[in-house]
């Protein structure tokens, strides 16, 4: 037996949410037509840098991401959201897939930067303590609130939370500790993932170089551009195009994220107003009485 619906849905919302969920399942039917059209054997030969796993990594946590937003499909269904195992679930599910999103996007743009602008090539032991530390701390972050922060009287740390399930309203200092605060300080990092990106492919390219100890920018012309690529190392070569795409990587998520975070903050202080409005009625009650 299904649990009641706590949060039904208002208007067209359940319109939206559809949308919402809709572009979850796009999203990971496009991934696994992504590993089964074999589109990442490109990558395959960079595997020697890890930038491959890195990447399967990458792309598990925006799975991750699609897995949770598709799971509002059942809230359409009910056209309102339940607090049953399955609220939890998601709930825990979102907040893994957009911390280790977060976390693994700005890894894999320092790690680009060792390899492209520092030539610093890490090798399989200290790749695989650096992922097992990222997700160690990913998984923390995620295990503190239903172990150490939830509590009996507050309910339960993972439930309906607006139109889907994520932290719930009683918990709304953990919402910014465990998810907005980091969100905010990743998309700092991304701006400077950007500046980072933007560094290796000038350093590729060959328009910044050093000379006599510092560094230099330079304008290659057609001429010198062909002269260039005669000397420029195999990583180089190889990894140009990755350093084209990858540099917009870092663009694109804080693009996504802004509109999200500009939909949620005001909702969750919104609330906040409103939980403080009804915690301060029955001290009024009281100064009436008295």
């Amino acid at each position: 037996m299904s649990a009641p619906v706590v949060r039904p849905y208002y208007h067209n919302e359940s319109y939206g949410v559809a949308v919402l969920a809709s572009t979850g399942i796009l999203t990971l039917l496009s991934i696994v037509f992504l590993m089964a059209a074999g589109r990442l054997k490109k990558l395959r030969k960079y595997n020697q840098a890890h930038i491959f796993s890195h990447f399967i990594i990458l792309l598990f946590a925006n799975s991750l991401q699609a897995i949770g937003t598709a799971l509002s499909i059942r809230w359409v269904i009910l056209d309102g959201v339940d607090s049953s195992a399955y609220c939890s679930w998601q709930g825990a599910i979102k907040q893994l897939a957009n911390v280790s999103t977060a976390f693994f996007t700005v890894t894999i743009s320092a790690h680009l930067f060792m390899l492209l602008f520092l030539r610093i090539n890490l090798t399989t032991l200290v790749f695989g303590i650096w992922m097992a530390l990222t997700w160690t701390l990913v998984l923390l972050i995620v295990a503190i609130g239903p172990t150490a922060i939830e509590d009996a009287k507050l309910g339960p740390f993972f439930g309906p939370s607006g139109a889907w399930c994520w932290i719930t309203d009683e918990y709304p200092k953990s919402r910014v500790l465990l998810e907005y605060m980091i969100v905010s300080w990743n998309i700092s990092l991304h701006l400077f993932c950007f500046i980072m990106y933007t560094a290796i492919l000038l350093r590729v390219r060959g328009n910044l170089y050093r000379k006599d100890g510092r560094w230099a920018l330079r304008h290659l012309g057609k001429e010198e551009a062909w002269q260039l690529s005669i000397g420029r190392d195999l990583l180089d070569s190889s990894m140009l195009k990755v350093a084209k795409t990858m540099v917009w990587f870092p663009v694109a998520f804080t693009l996504t994220l802004i509109p999200i975070s500009g939909a949620r903050i005001p909702e969750f202080l919104r609330r906040q107003r409103q939980c403080l409005y009804r915690s301060g009625l029955p001290a009024k009650n009281n100064a009436i009485d008295n």
